[in-house]
C-alpha cells in the first residue's frame, strides 16, 4: 500500500482487450453489476480475482482471491465519461485483522486506462477503505492497527488527495466500518467538484474540480482490493454508476429536403431542436467525406437555421449537424445533398448522327448528362417546326428509344436540359431517315365465336398469331363504339385471360398487332355474353327445427328454371365438413332426396344447389331438423297391398351404425320385430304392437334393449305376425 495515498498498487499487466466506443456513438450513461460473473470486466493482479458465489450474507461477491500479499482488480469493458458529473456506489466489506503486516483494502474509482508499467492501473478518482495492521512498519505507531479512507483524484493542476497523517488521524478513521458491508460512494457534480461518502456520511469535498481531459474522456470503471497477509481481505458487491447528463440526441434535418435543388444561391438550412442542446455544430462541404469542410458553424441554441450563400454551379453539397451540450458532443447525423443551379446549359446531342440514314426500328436517341440536370425534355417530329411532334416526353435518362414511326420518313429532334429552377434552351435540331418498316398484320379471331353466349369466367380470347406482331392490344366494351373500353390491355401472346364480368354481362371484342413500326388497324369486332349463375333452390320440407319420427328422412326443396341437377349436402355440422357428410347429386329435375342414413335423437343440417350450363350456383341457406329418441315403423306407401306375409333382407348389409328392415303384412296383425344374437339370445325389440295391413319399414341403429352398443358380428331378426314367423341374418361391421 506504500503511501496509502488510494491508489491500488498492482503487479503489472498487459491487457489486450480494451474496449472503445465506436465512433460517432454516445458514452454510456447507466451501468450496474452486482458481481454473479465477470462478463463486464477484465481482471487484473496476482492472484486474478474471481466471483465467489456467497460471503457474508451476500451472493455474487467478487473477491480478490488470495490471503497472502496480493494487489488485484477489475476494470470495466464498457467506458463512461463523467461529462455533466456522475455518481459512482459500490458496497464493499473490509475483513480487517489488526494483528499482522500491513493492510487490507478495498477500493473503486475512475481507471487510467493507460497502463502503467510500475503499478499496473492508475485511478484517475478513486476512494478506498483500508486497514492498517499492527505490523505496518512505513506508517508511524499512531495509524496502526486502525481502518481508514483514503482518496484522490486529477485537477487541472495536479493530484488532490486525502489521507490521515500522524498529526492528524482522526478525520479519516473507519474503525466502525469494518467487518460489515458499507456503501463507498463518489460524486462529482455540474460544477466538477467531487464528494466522498461512506454510506450517507460526507467523507471529503475536494477543494478543485476533477480535470476536464478527464471528465471529457471516455474511461473504464475501476475497483481494486489489497491484502497483506492474515491482516485482512476485502470483497466488492453491486457497483452501479450514473451520469447526470442528458445526452444530446442525434440531429434531424429539415430542409432542404435531401436532393434538393436549390434556386437561390442563398441556400437556408434548418433542423429539429434538442431540448437536451447547448449548441449545434454545422458542416457544409462539397466532398461526400466533409473532412474539409467549406462551412463548420457553431450555432448557439435556441437557433436551429442558418442561410449560407453557395455558388451557383451546380455541383452537389452535403451537409450534417450535431448537437453538443457540457455532457458529450452527439453524433453526426446522416448526411443529406443539395445543389444550387439556377441557369443550365443545353445537352450536347450524341445519337444518332445528323442526316443518318436506313434506321431500323428501335432507334436509340442519345445525349449528353448536363450537369444540375434532374431531368431531359425530348421532341421528335416529321416536321422541323415540332408543331405536332411524335414524340414529346420528359424523361430523367439521357437515352431514350423510339419507336411506331413510319418507315422511309424524315424525322427530326431535339433535346433540353430541365431541373425545379429552369430548363435550357433546346439544342440545334438533327433529323435521321428510318428504313422501310413493314406493320404487322391485321388480328383475325378465332374463340369465342361471335354470339357465343353462357360463357363462364375467365372468358380464354384467342385469335391466330399475326405475320410481324410483336404484341398485340386487347379491348372489350359494352358498346360496339369502344369509347370507354371496359378493358384495354396488352398481351404478348396471342391469347388473353378476361375476369371480373357482371353475369349475363354483353361484351364486344377486338384486337389490334404491334411491332417496332406501330400498330395494325383493329380486327372485326365479336360479340359473347357470359353466364348468369343459376339460384339457390327454395328448401320445402324438412321445416326448420322440425323432429323426424319416421325413416325414411325425405328432403323436398322447390324447383329452379334452367337447372339440370341439384347437389344436396346432409351433416351433422352447419359448417358441412364433418367426416359424415353426405353428399349426393341427383340428375335430371328431381327435386327430392330420402335418405335411411339417419340415427335417433340427432340434430341435422340440410342445403341445396342447382348446376346449370354456367355451373353450379351458391348453396341455399342451411335448415336444420332433428330425429326423435326412436324413429317409428314407416307406412310405405302403394296402390296394392300385399297378398302374401314377406320379410325383406336388410339394407345394408353389412352395415355400420344403422340399417333399415322392410316387411309386407297382408292383413292386420300384432307384429312383434326382434334381434337375436348368434346363441338366439333377443338383444333387441324393434316392434311389437298392433300394425294394419300394408308394406313397412323399421330400423336398427345397433344398440341393445339397454341402449348400449353391440360389437361387430352376425345377427338375426326374426318377425312373428299371428302364427307366421320369419328370420333373416344380417352382419354389423364398425
Amino acid at each position: 500500500m506504500c503511501n496509502l495515498s488510494g491508489r491500488l498498487i498492482v503487479l503489472a499487466l498487459t491487457l489486450t482487450v480494451m474496449f472503445a466506443t465506436a465512433q460517432g456513438s454516445l458514452p454510456q450513461s447507466t451501468f450496474q453489476d452486482q458481481f454473479d460473473n465477470l462478463s463486464s470486466w477484465v481482471a487484473f493482479g496476482t492472484p486474478v480475482p474471481e466471483i465467489v458465489p456467497s460471503q457474508f450474507s451476500r451472493t455474487g461477491v467478487l473477491d480478490n482471491a488470495g490471503d497472502g500479499t496480493d494487489k488485484s482488480g477489475a476494470i470495466s469493458i464498457q467506458r463512461f465519461t463523467g461529462s455533466g458529473g456522475f455518481t459512482l456506489t459500490a458496497d464493499v466489506y473490509l475483513d480487517f485483522n489488526d494483528t499482522a503486516l500491513c493492510a487490507a483494502e478495498a477500493a473503486i474509482g475512475i481507471a487510467n486506462p493507460t497502463l502503467q508499467a510500475w503499478s499496473g492501473y492508475d485511478a484517475y478518482v478513486s476512494f478506498s477503505i483500508a486497514g492498517v495492521g499492527r505490523s505496518c512498519a512505513i506508517l508511524s505507531d499512531s495509524l496502526r492497527a486502525h481502518a481508514y479512507f483514503f482518496g484522490s483524484f486529477e485537477t487541472a493542476s495536479g493530484t488532490e488527495s486525502f489521507f490521515p497523517t500522524e498529526a492528524s488521524p482522526l478525520p479519516f478513521r473507519a474503525d466502525q466500518y469494518a467487518g460489515g458491508w458499507h456503501a463507498l460512494k463518489i460524486i462529482v457534480d455540474g460544477t466538477g467538484r467531487p464528494r466522498f461518502y461512506i454510506d450517507n456520511t460526507l467523507i471529503y469535498t475536494g477543494a478543485n474540480a476533477v480535470s476536464g481531459a478527464v471528465l471529457s474522456t471516455m474511461n473504464p470503471l475501476w475497483v481494486g482490493s489489497q491484502s497483506s497477509g492474515n491482516a485482512g481481505k476485502a470483497y466488492h458487491d453491486n457497483i452501479s454508476y450514473t451520469n447526470s447528463c442528458v445526452w444530446p440526441e442525434v440531429a434531424s434535418l429539415t430542409t432542404p429536403a435531401d436532393s434538393a435543388t436549390v434556386c437561390a444561391t442563398l441556400v437556408t438550412l434548418s433542423w429539429a431542436a434538442d431540448g437536451a442542446a447547448t449548441e449545434y455544430q454545422i458542416q457544409v462541404d462539397n466532398n461526400s467525406t466533409l473532412l474539409s469542410p467549406e462551412f463548420d458553424l457553431q450555432i448557439p441554441t435556441p437557433t436551429t437555421t442558418v442561410a449560407i450563400t453557395i455558388a451557383d454551379d451546380c455541383l452537389p453539397r452535403y451537409w450534417r449537424v450535431r448537437a453538443i451540450n457540457n455532457c458529450a458532443t452527439g453524433a453526426w447525423c446522416t448526411p443529406r445533398v443539395f445543389t444550387v443551379c439556377t441557369t443550365l446549359t443545353p445537352p450536347t446531342l450524341a445519337a444518332p448522327a445528323d442526316g443518318a440514314t436506313g434506321l431500323t426500328q428501335p432507334i436509340s436517341i442519345d445525349w449528353n448528362a448536363v450537369l444540375g440536370a434532374t431531368s431531359y425534355s425530348l421532341q421528335v417530329d416529321d416536321s422541323s417546326s415540332f408543331n405536332s411532334p411524335e414524340f414529346d416526353l420528359n424523361t430523367p435518362e439521357t437515352v431514350y428509344s423510339v419507336s411506331q414511326l413510319v418507315g422511309s420518313t424524315t424525322y427530326y429532334w431535339r433535346v433540353r436540359a430541365d431541373n425545379a429552377c429552369d430548363h435550357s434552351t433546346w439544342t440545334a435540331t438533327r433529323d435521321f431517315e428510318t428504313a422501310p418498316c413493314p406493320l404487322a398484320d391485321v388480328a383475325v379471331l378465332q374463340t369465342p365465336a361471335d354470339g357465343d353466349s353462357l360463357l363462364t369466367q375467365p372468358v380464354v380470347l384467342n385469335w391466330a398469331d399475326a405475320a410481324l406482331a410483336t404484341a398485340y392490344r386487347v379491348q372489350l366494351d359494352d358498346d360496339t363504339s369502344f369509347a370507354t373500353p371496359v378493358y384495354n390491355g396488352e398481351s404478348a401472346v396471342s391469347t388473353a385471360s378476361i375476369s371480373g364480368l357482371p353475369a349475363g354481362a354483353v361484351r364486344y371484342w377486338r384486337i389490334k398487332s404491334y411491332n417496332p413500326c406501330g400498330w395494325s388497324d383493329w380486327s372485326v369486332k365479336r360479340r359473347f355474353s357470359t353466364c348468369a349463375p343459376i339460384a339457390a333452390p327454395g328448401l320445402v320440407e324438412p321445416l326448420e327445427g322440425a323432429v323426424i319420427e319416421q325413416r325414411p328422412v325425405f328432403f323436398d326443396w322447390g324447383t329452379v328454371a334452367d337447372a339440370d341437377s341439384y347437389m344436396v349436402e346432409i351433416d351433422v355440422v352447419n359448417s358441412f365438413d364433418g367426416a359424415g357428410l353426405v353428399r349426393r347429386v341427383l340428375a335430371g329435375s328431381l327435386s327430392q332426396f330420402g335418405s335411411y342414413d339417419v340415427v335417433a335423437n340427432t340434430c341435422y343440417y340440410w342445403r341445396v344447389r342447382a348446376y346449370s350450363d354456367c355451373g353450379w350456383g351458391t348453396f341455399s341457406a342451411a335448415r336444420s331438423c332433428s330425429t326423435g329418441t326412436a324413429l317409428a315403423v314407416r307406412e310405405i306407401e302403394g296402390e296394392v297391398l300385399p297378398t302374401e306375409f314377406t320379410l325383406m333382407q336388410n339394407y345394408p348389409n353389412p352395415f355400420n351404425a344403422e340399417t333399415a328392415i322392410e316387411f309386407n303384412l297382408p292383413q292386420a296383425s300384432w307384429v312383434r320385430l326382434v334381434v337375436l344374437n348368434i346363441l338366439g339370445q333377443e338383444i333387441a325389440v324393434l316392434v311389437d304392437e298392433p300394425l294394419t295391413a300394408g308394406r313397412k319399414m323399421t330400423t336398427w341403429n345397433g344398440l341393445d334393449s339397454s341402449g348400449k352398443p353391440v360389437s361387430s358380428g352376425v345377427y338375426f331378426y326374426r318377425i312373428i305376425a299371428g302364427s307366421q314367423l320369419i328370420s333373416k341374418k344380417m352382419v354389423l361391421l364398425k
